[in-house]
């Protein structure tokens, strides 16, 4: 071979490496699922947090619903027939200051960041070894204190429900 093929070749060699070697940083983690479960139902969110957001609950259940029908092999029946059955409950639906600025003179404090909080419990009862297993996934959004609770909740409605199914998702078949 001449130094020019060799050359070549290892840069060839060398690229292919390095880009093998830089997919495996972001390798994605396998859904965890035994084997001997086939079936899965999924029942209504429910919302018992003392501020509850209507369109919350069921987008979530419509979402968890198809996220778990595309990204696992399972199948979605209904609750008694299914080898694992999900139910899970909005626990919390709170706002809250995250920070404070001076406001005018500055002399007056005021909230300059507000920060909304979701927190859900999931239960997941695996028929096959009549036994449960709980799992909880809160997530935040900070926004402008200038905005009201209904524009932060139309604004945000879609980011916040991938957010929390992934979440709810990946808590239970990944253990993030």
């Amino acid at each position: 071979m001449t130094i020019k093929k060799t050359y070549k070749l290892l840069l060839f060699s060398l690229t292919l490496m390095v880009g093998l070697w830089g997919c495996k940083a972001y390798k994605f983690v396998d859904v965890s699922i035994p084997p001997e479960v086939k079936s899965i139902s999924i029942a209504p969110i429910e919302n018992r947090a003392g501020y509850v957001n209507t369109q919350l609950s069921p987008r979530l259940t419509d979402r968890l619903r198809q996220k778990m029908i595309s990204q696992t092999k399972l199948r979605l029946v209904t609750s008694g027939e299914a080898d694992w059955e999900f139910s899970a409950e909005i626990t919390d639906y709170s706002f809250s200051t995250a920070g404070v600025g001076a406001g005018t003179g500055g002399r007056t404090v005021q909230a300059s960041q507000s920060r909304l909080t979701i927190g859900i419990k999931i239960t997941v009862y695996d028929n096959t070894k009549q036994q449960s297993k709980d799992y909880t996934v809160t997530r935040t959004y900070d926004f402008p204190a200038t905005q009201t609770i209904q524009q932060v909740e139309q604004n945000r409605a879609e980011e916040m429900t991938k957010d929390l199914t992934d979440d709810m998702f990946n808590r239970i078949f990944s253990n993030w």
